[in-house]
């Protein structure tokens, strides 16, 4: 068994020779252990010294090869003046080829004699490229899912094949119900027949359909919003490449959501569409923003009640949802109300990572005497996942990877609808999706593909909707842009922005009958915050006027910054990232046994660092490895080494964030 490779179990159960080494390189085993066949079938009648040569293959007969000439070479011990030893010979071979041979020429100066097949017209096969490819696909099929398998054949254009419907033995179903042995399978199948193929399985009634994948766009502008009472619940955000739309269901068991992702991935883009959509409804949202700019864009944005930024604001929203679930849940138990009597509220804290420091940090320097160690915030954080469900609150956190120190096991389970953009480690895989491989060959050049939960509730690679960032497009007035916004606007306002109010401890409230201060703590005071109307609570702004605005504060803001900025020092280390430009998250180059490879490892194919889908061991050629590999343009090919070739590999940082 190959060591880290997880889809080793699966290739040992379904994958045939051709499923590791390639269709070329099983070709040439089955017709290599046909001659040796052939060679144990006569060595009774000729000797230990015969030798057989063929050649002239049969095209198209993989499974069984068929030779269009033998040649036999006997010892002149033999008994070739006997027409019975003729016979004998000529029987053997029919019966380790499975066709009836006829004597093209015997040379019995030279002992050998040259065997051709018997072919009748019916025998002869249809040359065609369409049927080259049917026979060639029949010969996969057969050999993952069972020479009784059967398959029926849809094509395309220009005879290319679009998708394949098999029925396989119910013994084979048995061996498929893993979806690791099943995407092995797929896996085989895109490595032997041209273009990239997906599966869809009935195991109950031993059927599968493999269809020819489809190019994902290069981006998908989000769809103009226009709500029914089929889809008021169902939020999308991507489309997979059969066209599906990706939902979050906000009325299925999965009400909380995790989107991940590394800087210039997306993750931001996806957030935003997420609180446009709720805004859309006419519901309220409520946003953490503890980096501060990220949604700057929206907050004006009709139905954006808050948009927390500092860390005293942002812990008073977490609390004030939890007030609110409170709130809910003793109008359930005390008055009677029911679920669908509440509208739903999006609360959603973004970069998580920075929000959980942040707090950590200010609870070490105002945490009162007797308090607990870990700020109370965090346990409101664990009620509403568990709770906040029945109170038709939904929570949304975005990070750049699902980290356990982050998001306790509980809290991270509760977080049931995931989206993760860009390419995972393997690490970061097992904590989002739970397998080492799922998400770690996403193309990085693509901005907006990652993986996400699927129709089926099963992860699936998908392209995020193009969300487009308000505070952008106030300074590029791009027509596209400004049209998908414009479908996205909400109509009215149906909930007033707020903020918050933080007394301190010279506050009334705090103050006894002499002006001292008593029971002040500055937990005690953010737990205490009232709502405030901002400003502009009433204020219903068109796009128009919301775009003018976003512009007139960037001027302002502009003029306050106008003094150069000082020259960047020679020495200095520390550089920009620029938001188009993707990190560069693996480690120096290391030389590896082929065997040692895993997914998500970057290997050099002519040239080029493409990331390894999938590395497996070969159950019956001992020593050879096949590796599935996807290039970050989205290419993708195969590789056939033997398990102690050397390569030179880059792997995946699981530095935290």
């Amino acid at each position: 068994m190959l060591n880290d490779v997880p889809l080793v179990g699966a290739a040992a159960c379904v994958a045939p020779p051709l499923a590791v080494v390639g269709f070329t390189q099983w070709r040439g085993a089955k017709r290599r252990q046909l001659r040796s066949d052939l060679v144990e079938g006569l060595v009774p009648l000729m000797g230990n010294g015969v030798e057989v040569r063929c050649s002239r293959w049969a095209k198209r007969e993989y499974i069984y090869p068929r030779p269009g000439r033998i040649e036999v070479r006997y010892a002149a011990a033999s008994r070739d003046w006997d027409p019975k030893w003729m016979q004998q010979l000529t029987a053997t071979v029919e019966a380790r080829v499975g066709v009836d041979y006829t004597v093209e020429k015997h040379q019995s100066a030279r002992k050998r004699v040259y065997l051709i097949p018997e072919i009748s017209a019916e025998e002869i096969a249809d040359d065609s490229p369409r049927a080259a490819l049917a026979h060639k696909a029949d010969v996969v099929i057969r050999e993952l899912l069972g020479k009784e398998s059967s398959a029926t054949y849809s094509w395309g254009e220009d005879d290319s094949l679009s998708s394949i419907q098999v029925e396989f033995p119910n013994e084979i179903a048995v061996k498929l119900v893993s979806r690791m042995k099943r995407q092995s399978v797929e896996r085989v199948v895109t490595g032997t027949l041209p273009g990239r193929w997906r599966s869809s399985w009935d195991i109950e009634n031993s059927t599968a359909t493999f269809r020819l994948r489809t190019e994902f766009p290069a981006a998908v502008p989000h769809p103009k919003i226009n709500v029914t009472d089929e889809n008021r619940y169902l939020i999308p955000s991507a489309v997979t490449e059969d066209g599906d739309t990706v939902f979050w269901d906000l009325r299925s068991t999965d009400p909380h959501g995790l989107t991940t992702g590394r800087t210039g991935t997306g993750k931001t883009v996806v957030l935003l569409g997420t609180c446009m959509e709720f805004a859309a409804r006419n519901w309220a949202v409520w946003v953490a923003d503890p980096k501060r700019v990220e949604f700057l864009g929206i907050r004006k944005w009709p139905n954006v009640q808050v948009v927390a930024t500092t860390v005293e604001d942002q812990i008073a929203m977490i609390w004030d949802a939890f007030e609110l679930m409170e709130h809910r849940y003793r109008l359930i138990e005390t008055a009677g109300a029911d679920e669908d009597d509440f509208e739903p509220l999006l609360v959603l804290a973004d970069e998580y990572t920075e929000f959980r420091s942040a707090v950590n940090a200010w609870w070490s320097e105002n945490k009162h005497k007797g308090a607990p160690s870990k700020c109370p915030i965090f346990n409101a954080v664990g009620s509403l996942a568990r709770l906040a469900r029945k109170a038709r609150i939904h929570l949304r956190f975005g990070m750049q990877r699902p980290d356990a120190e982050l998001l306790s096991g509980e809290v991270r389970d509760n977080l049931g609808d995931r989206h993760s953009l860009g390419r995972l480690s393997p690490q970061g895989a097992q904590m989002m999706w739970e397998a080492a491989y799922i998400g770690t060959s996403v193309p990085r050049k693509i901005p907006g593909r990652g993986t996400a939960t699927g129709p089926d509730g099963q992860p699936a690679e998908a392209q995020a909707y193009w969300t487009p960032d308000p505070r952008k497009v106030a300074r590029s007035r791009k027509a596209s842009d400004i049209e998908i916004l414009e479908g996205l606007y909400p109509t009215s306002t149906t909930h007033k922005r707020f903020t918050y109010e933080i007394e301190d401890e010279d506050s009334p409230t705090w103050l006894d009958d002499n002006d001292k201060a008593t029971l002040y703590t500055p937990w005690a005071a953010i737990t205490q915050a009232r709502r405030v109307p901002s400003p502009d609570a009433d204020q219903h702004l068109t796009l128009d006027e919301l775009l003018d605005d976003l512009s007139s504060a960037r001027e302002a803001a502009a003029g306050e910054t106008s003094a150069p900025a000082p020259e960047p020092r020679e020495d200095r280390h520390l550089q920009l990232v620029r938001e188009d430009e993707e990190p560069d998250d693996y480690g120096l180059v290391q030389t590896v046994c082929a065997d040692r490879l895993r997914p998500g490892d970057l290997i050099d194919v002519d040239g080029d660092w493409v990331v390894v889908e999938e590395a497996v061991a070969d159950p019956d050629e001992e020593g050879m490895i096949s590796i599935a590999w996807r290039s970050d343009d989205d290419d993708a090919g195969e590789l056939a080494l033997t398990a102690d070739d050397m390569l030179e590999v880059r792997r995946m940082t699981e530095e935290s964030d």
